[in-house]
């Protein structure tokens, strides 16, 4: 939940994605963001005009061919081979790296295929099936010696009990223990991802990782129909977990692939390419030069976010599609069995199905590539703790990206809560029928694509940078559990205390976080440095799950402590609100941006010395 370019400006066009040898000018998105400055306001013209380039100028040829050759050192970091001398540009094969059009349909088919379970799954039947596993296995609130009302009759009915459930010798609110079974899951989440980012980041085992899990994850959820309601407890926890830790990691390996995605596209690596003079001159000329060199490679940077916000974004839209198709076909057995739990059942092993089956071409269309020197597994596991160690030390060396981070904690805690705590809300304090609460299902990733091809068009209309377009939504999702603190006036009939206002929350909070989710996505890319994507991007995730872990457990809390899940609410205002100023006044992306550039280019050359020496 990465502005996008995914409106009719630009396009690819709907070929088939397995035609990966075509010519590298391709029909690929124009960006539609605000008009920059062009290469050729900062670049000589030797560097760009072909007749120039024709002239004899050892000089200027001599500085194309080093620049290459740094930039072939420090952006090529996916490469076989990691070129320290470098013969002329002319002579040197096309970029092995490009990226093609099979590559960009691999990610969009992969979120198509994998979305249904954080929708369907994640953000919809689970948490009503994990209240239903513990209303089955609980007593009455009111005297512990009488058992709940039998979860095998329709699980959304109107069932007016208040259930409790014993764990580990503590008595727990059945809704409490759904929102516990989540904090669990992202708590284990983030241990899966810190030890295997490292591998992630190996290009021989990515594509292999990202099979793993999509086939852990969608037999977990295809396992739902083996377990019928009368199982012990333990089972529907162990699936539960499972299934969000495999999504979780795929997804994280699978944004690990939007950097290189991005800086492969043809245009971009020509812009580049036109660049490499003027980069080449910032580590080597005067403070005037230095200047023109950095206001170039901000603009290369510029357009790469670009890229990466139009395949994000149309990542999201693609796997939207595909959650609410799924909830749609849903709606047949929730309808004819009347929203029993075998219904719910059906449907979450249906959305494993979906990941299973589309799966398939999306890994067929991801082709493996090979980087870096072989290492043992084992120690690659290890490195992932002390990497993570590291780049926390190197928090001094990329300032903005940390500070983005811990936005982004405060920030993921609040959106995390609300889809967790949403449907619970519908079902525990609203006493929302089945039918309802899948209405409500499909809303939101309606509006999510909505809000992913509006924001912008806003976005351009406004002249928002990305960051800024981020943080008016963030204000605007702060203003839900505003309007939601009005139900605590007993007098009031606003504030979220009937279905119709919970369809247009529902709809209102779809736009806001399909923007978000592209935006936020979008931003920390162009804030991390090249070659670590899967190392920054699983910071990404763990500080997501961590703080996703912190939110439905202190409102779990709270709905144990009150028999309310009302008082999520000014929880919610406060997180928002606290993270606003931050993203205005305390991340800087230019400066945060050439920071990650300057880093890139200092490991790069330590790591060539420690060749060198050895």
């Amino acid at each position: 939940m990465r502005g996008s370019h995914a409106d009719t400006a630009g396009y690819i066009p709907l070929r088939s994605p397995f035609h990966e040898n075509e010519d590298a000018d391709t029909d690929y998105p124009v960006s539609n963001a605000p008009v920059r400055p062009s290469f050729e306001s900062y670049t000589s013209r030797s560097s760009l005009d072909p007749q120039a380039q024709a002239e004899p100028n050892r000089k200027g040829s001599q500085d194309s061919d080093d620049a290459h050759t740094f930039l072939t050192a420090q952006d090529d970091s996916e490469q076989e081979h990691v070129t320290v001398h470098s013969p002329s540009i002319s002579q040197r094969p096309a970029i092995s790296g490009a990226t093609s059009r099979r590559d960009i349909w691999g990610f969009w088919v992969y979120s198509f295929a994998s979305e249904v379970y954080g929708l369907v799954v994640l953000g919809l039947f689970g948490p009503v099936l994990l209240e239903a596993f513990a209303r089955e296995h609980g007593v009455l609130a009111t005297d512990h010696s009488i058992p709940c009302p039998s979860a095998s009759s329709p699980a959304l009915a109107d069932s007016q009990a208040a259930c409790v459930v014993q764990l580990a010798g503590t008595f727990l609110a059945t809704a409490s223990f759904s929102l516990l079974i989540a904090s669990l899951g992202v708590f284990l989440q983030a241990l899966t991802v810190i030890s295997l980012a490292p591998l992630a980041d190996d290009l021989r085992y990515r594509k292999g990782l990202l099979t793993l899990f999509a086939m852990t994850g969608s037999l977990a959820a295809l396992a739902w129909l083996a377990v019928p309601i009368g199982s012990p407890l333990v089972l529907a926890p162990v699936l539960s977990v499972l299934g969000s830790i495999s999504y979780s990691s795929s997804g994280t390996i699978l944004n690990s692939y939007l950097p290189g995605l991005a800086r492969g596209l043809p245009e971009v690596q020509a812009l580049r390419k036109a660049a490499a003079p003027a980069l080449l001159k910032q580590h080597s000329s005067s403070s005037h030069m230095q200047k023109d060199s950095t206001d170039t490679n901000a603009c290369y940077q510029q357009h790469v976010s670009d890229k990466m916000s139009y395949i994000s974004s149309k990542g999201i839209a693609f796997g939207s599609a595909a959650g609410i198709a799924l909830m749609g076909l849903s709606l047949l057995p929730i309808t004819i069995l009347k929203g029993s739990t075998l219904a719910l059942r059906i449907a979450l092993a249906s959305a494993g199905a979906w990941w299973l089956i589309f799966s398939i071409p999306a890994l067929l269309l991801i082709r493996r590539q090979i980087s870096g020197q072989d290492s043992p597994v084992t120690h690659t596991l290890l490195e992932g703790w002390s990497s993570l160690g590291n780049m926390i030390k190197e928090r001094h060396r990329l300032k903005m990206t940390f500070r983005f981070l811990f936005a982004w904690f405060i920030l993921s805690d609040s959106y995390s809560t609300i889809t967790a705590v949403a449907i619970l809300f519908a079902r525990v304090e609203l006493r929302m029928p089945a039918s309802s609460i899948v209405f409500i299902g499909l809303l939101v990733p309606v509006f999510a694509i909505v809000g992913v091809l509006l924001t912008p068009v806003i976005q351009r209309y406004f002249n928002y940078s990305q960051l800024r377009m981020l943080t008016v939504l963030v204000f605007l999702t702060s203003l839900i559990p505003l309007y939601g603190c009005l139900g605590f006036v007993p007098a009031s009939p606003l504030g979220i205390k009937s279905s119709s206002e919970m369809f247009v929350v529902s709809s209102v909070f779809g736009f806001l976080y399909g923007g978000f989710s592209s935006y936020s996505r979008v931003c920390y890319g162009s804030l991390i440095p090249r070659g670590q994507e899967s190392r920054y991007f699983s910071l990404f995730a763990i500080t997501d799950k961590s703080a996703a872990f912190i939110g439905p457990l202190l409102v779990g809390l709270l709905a144990n402590a009150t028999s309310s899940i009302r008082f999520a609410f000014p929880f919610l205002l406060f997180t928002l609100l606290s993270a606003t100023p931050l993203l205005l006044f305390a991340v800087d992306m230019r400066a945060g941006t050439e920071a990650a550039h300057l880093y890139a280019q200092q490991d790069d050359l330590s790591n060539r010395l420690n060749m060198t020496q050895r």
